[in-house]
């Protein structure tokens, strides 16, 4: 069980999910995608998809680690997130929830 980031009061930080390729194949070219996404839903359409505003490299090649840079200021309104990644490319890894949850305030 994780506990709960607060983000308040103008305050803003990365918050990272982790992706890997089940099979180890090379995924460190294909276009990453992270969302940040109300508590009990799931992402629905490509609009609730992002560019990642960090995807830093990695040794191993099957494995991603995107950032998305939440504020609480004049993106996400008061609120509990999930952030979610995934990998779009064929085949596509499936989409991978954060164990945290943001709770914007």
């Amino acid at each position: 069980m994780s506990v709960p980031v607060f983000l308040t009061s103008g305050a803003a930080e990365f918050r990272y999910v982790v992706l890997t390729e089940q099979n180890g194949k090379d995924i460190s070219a294909d276009t990453a995608k992270v969302a940040l996404i109300p508590v009990g839903q799931r992402p629905n359409t490509d609009t609730d998809w992002l560019a990642p505003d960090s995807d830093a490299p990695q040794t191993v090649k099957s494995r991603r680690v995107l950032g998305l840079f939440i504020d609480n200021i004049a993106t996400w309104p008061a609120g509990e997130y999930y952030l979610w990644g995934r990998i779009s490319d064929n085949p596509e890894v499936v989409p991978r929830r954060a164990p945290t949850i943001v709770v914007v305030a």
